[in-house]
């Protein structure tokens, strides 16, 4: 199986466990089959956060790695009363210091790339919640020991929904569910924390709302003779977006005459290049076409 490194979605690594020890690598990408890979890495012989840069730097390399926030304010960490405190320890899911967590994500381990920069993060228990300039990253730390963890990235600007939830008069804190191509992210947050869930709002808006990507597109080409007109559809992959390239201009098509080669038939497919780009199209003959008879494309 060949997967397009621009069909990547989501992806993560996680490393060797006290009891499993094979590192791990998954891919979830979009495409009309199966949408997820899989693959065990023997330990000492890979770098997952390598591999992790690699795909991140052909997937978000050209997102936009500014802040979102408007008036970003020097963190404070979060004042609390003794009631706070207790209700606030079912959950702790505090914020971090992002300046402290960027700094740390940079080398140790090296999951940021050199213009992304952290802008929220909340640590529940042993776990990571993290929000920066281009994706989201949550750091999971598996099993007893917690030796094995995992690493998992999901970019901002291929997620196109999420919401926000206020906290309660009771037991209930903060919370925020980001809609991804695998599964939801859904994060409660500490009592208290009424401040940062608008600050994620600002900073979800701004990265998904206010810039959406558009996906896999196809170019319509239209064959027509006499008062036949048929249309047909033809993958181009080179015109398709990629996080990494920029955007092509719309190309209004080109109408131009082919004559029909000897010995081929109406509802044949035959190859013609295109007069402008060079590009080889493949064409189905209409019908109606005479052997030996010309029609037009336009493409």
């Amino acid at each position: 199986m060949s997967v397009p490194l621009d069909s990547i979605r989501v992806w993560s690594v996680e490393s060797a466990g006290h009891l499993d020890r094979d590192m791990e690598l998954r891919v979830w990408f979009k495409a009309f089959w199966d949408n997820k890979v899989k693959q065990d890495l023997r330990k000492g012989k890979a770098d997952i956060f390598a591999i992790q840069s690699f795909i991140a730097h052909f997937v978000i390399g050209n997102a936009d790695g500014n802040s979102a926030l408007r008036n970003a304010q020097a963190y404070e960490p979060s004042k609390t009363g003794a009631m706070t405190k207790i209700l606030g320890f079912l959950s702790d899911a505090h914020m971090k210091d992002p300046g402290e967590l960027t700094s740390q994500l940079r080398s140790s381990p090296a999951l940021l790339q050199e213009d992304e920069s952290v802008e929220a993060a909340f640590k529940a228990g042993r776990d990571l919640f993290i929000i920066t300039t281009k994706r989201i990253i949550v750091i999971d730390k598996k099993g007893i020991t917690g030796k094995s963890v995992e690493y998992k990235s999901s970019p901002l600007m291929y997620n196109t929904a999420f919401k926000i939830e206020t906290e309660g008069h009771l037991l209930s804190g903060p919370e925020v569910k980001v809609y991804t191509a695998d599964d939801d992210i859904k994060q409660e947050l500490a009592k208290g924390q009424k401040n940062n869930i608008w600050l994620i709002h600002e900073i979800l808006s701004n990265k998904m709302l206010n810039n959406p990507k558009k996906d896999f597109s196809e170019e319509e080409v239209h064959v027509d003779v006499g008062n036949v007109d048929q249309s047909s559809y033809a993958p181009t992959p080179t015109q398709q977006y990629s996080p990494v390239v920029a955007a092509q201009p719309y190309v209004q098509p080109t109408t131009f005459q082919v004559q029909l080669p000897a010995g081929i038939v109406a509802g044949q497919q035959i190859q013609v290049q295109h007069p402008n780009t060079n590009q080889m199209l493949v064409i189905t003959v209409p019908n109606g076409v005479p052997p030996g008879g010309v029609f037009n494309v336009s493409a």
